[in-house]
This record gives structure tokens, C-alpha cells and sequence, in this order.
């Protein structure tokens, strides 16, 4: 085996690893950002405004933590929605936070 012909398998084998490495799933853990969201939902459904926008800000404390331990697409897309839902709240359209919150959970499922 010539020393081009080891060089070459050895730079495939690392960049056949690092297309491994790349290609795989983040393993995120959403369980506490699921029950926040849909403890909030059910809140802005019985009309709670207030209850509503304490959990509301329970999920995006869940999401600034998750954001500690690695930022991903996911968390970004819900901590808007999240954000847009805690602003309608606040302006009193509850129905269309509530409509907001639930988006934000089908992005995390």
C-alpha cells in the first residue's frame, strides 16, 4: 500500500465519520416545555388570562433553559411563538394566544 493510497482511505474514513456525526438527531428532551405549553393551553381555553400568562412564562423560562444546554432550530420557532402568544395575552386576545401556544407545541412534537 503506497503512503497516497493510505492517506486517501484514511481521509474518507474521517469524513465518512464526520458526515455520521453531523447527520444525527439532536436528543432533546421537551417534556417540561410540553407540560408547560399545555398546562397554558388549557388555562387560555377556561379563559384565565392571568394563570395563562404565568405559564406562558413558565415555558419560556423552560425554553431559556433548554437554549443553555444547545440551541436548536426548534427552540427558536417555539420561543417565538411563545413570545407572540405572551404578547396577545397581554393585549387581551387570549383565544389567539391560546391558537399561538398550540403551534408552539406542534413544532415540538
Amino acid at each position: 500500500m503506497t503512503m497516497k493510497s493510505l492517506f486517501a482511505f484514511l481521509t474518507l474514513l474521517f469524513s465518512i465519520n464526520f458526515a455520521y456525526a453531523v447527520g444525527e438527531p439532536m436528543n432533546e428532551n421537551f417534556t417540561d416545555l410540553i407540560n408547560a405549553a399545555t398546562q397554558s393551553v388549557e388555562l387560555g381555553k377556561q379563559g384565565n388570562s392571568e394563570g395563562f400568562l404565568t405559564s406562558v412564562d413558565a415555558a419560556l423560562d423552560v425554553v431559556k433553559e433548554q437554549k443553555m444546554k444547545g440551541d436548536s432550530p426548534k427552540l427558536q420557532r417555539v420561543s417565538t411563538k411563545l413570545k407572540n402568544a405572551k404578547k396577545l395575552g397581554k393585549e387581551g386576545k387570549l383565544s389567539e394566544a391560546t391558537v399561538a401556544v398550540e403551534e408552539a407545541l406542534a413544532v415540538i412534537k
